[in-house]
């Protein structure tokens, strides 16, 4: 698919990496998101499966606490549905994580190295598959940092006002870092630590302009994620509604715990394509934040004048 290109390796301000990022996302989106829901089949069904068994394990422990029967083996069974979808929804998690974060990156990466060539998708693929491993260490390495934020959040959750703030700069402030950390882990072929450290201090080099541009592209993909669970959210409101009033027993309903899964898969699905957007963001983030520092475009750039006249 030919694209159209514009340059990331330029310092930009906060202003024109906002409009880059919009750029890229309005000539890129609809080739981005049949390839990725092309090669994302079998982690689709997996989350499928995880959430019919959770569905199912949650509707039926509801019905048999309120008949008082909470304890017998029938509800000991549901809680074993329970535990199957959850591990599989661990599964799945981690591997959307690595999914997403291998994927938008490497496409941006491509993106940058073939300026105004093509981007094969297949190629980006090929490109992601010896990483996986790489890619899942790095996401066990950001679990204890994520439970020292998540620590830090409810400790300060319960100062009123300032502890929302707190949550939001810890969050936009983790996002951007794991985020520019993973990139440099991938173009530049670092270590996951040092890739942790480069993107650390890229991060805190232009502080406010990563934890800004994190802010914003987070509220944009937060109203593109309630836009499009509007409708599927009446549905499921409208349809609930029809079976309270129906008096269905909705714990044995097939058709309950089938409209009740694909509603949790809708939404994980979307929750997780909107932080592969986001993601976009932090790689460009990565290339103003390196030629502010290098200045290696630049520096070709002036290379180039000096070899035309020559």
């Amino acid at each position: 698919m030919k694209q159209k290109y514009q340059e990331l390796n330029i310092n930009r301000d906060f202003s024109d990496i906002l409009s880059t990022y919009l750029n890229f996302i309005k000539w890129n989106i609809v080739g981005f998101t049949k390839g990725y829901l092309k090669n994302a089949g079998l982690l689709i069904i997996t989350l499928i499966l995880a959430s019919y068994f959770i569905t199912t394990g949650v509707m039926e422990l509801i019905a048999i606490e309120s008949s008082s029967n909470f304890g017998t083996n029938s509800s000991d069974s549901y809680l074993f549905s329970i535990g199957i979808g959850g591990l599989l929804f661990f599964i799945i998690i981690i591997s959307m994580g690595i999914y997403n974060y291998g994927l938008s990156s490497l496409y941006l990466i491509k993106y940058d190295t073939n300026k105004d060539g093509e981007i094969n998708f297949r190629e980006v693929i090929t490109f992601l598959k010896p990483e996986f491993g790489k890619l899942f260490l790095f996401l066990l390495t950001l679990i204890p940092l994520m439970l020292i934020g998540g620590f830090i959040s409810v400790a300060v959750s319960f100062i009123p006002l300032f502890g929302i703030f707190v949550n939001y700069f810890i969050q936009f402030l983790m996002t951007a870092w794991f985020g520019i950390s993973v990139y440099a882990l991938l173009k530049e072929d670092l270590g996951i630590f040092k890739a942790l450290g480069k993107g650390w201090k890229l991060v805190t080099g232009q502080f406010w302009k990563c934890i800004g541009i994190n802010a914003v592209i987070g509220f944009i993909t937060g109203v593109l994620l309630i836009a499009a669970m509007i409708i599927p959210g009446i549905l499921l409101g409208v349809y609930t509604y029809h079976v309270v009033e129906s008096e269905i027993v909705y714990s044995t309903s097939i058709i309950a715990r089938i409209v009740y899964s694909f509603g949790v898969v809708l939404f994980v699905l979307m929750a997780v394509f909107t932080q592969c957007l986001g993601q976009f963001a932090n790689g460009m983030l990565y290339h103003t934040l390196t030629e502010a520092k290098e200045n290696n475009y630049t520096r070709a750039k002036i290379d180039q004048i000096g070899t035309f006249r020559d």
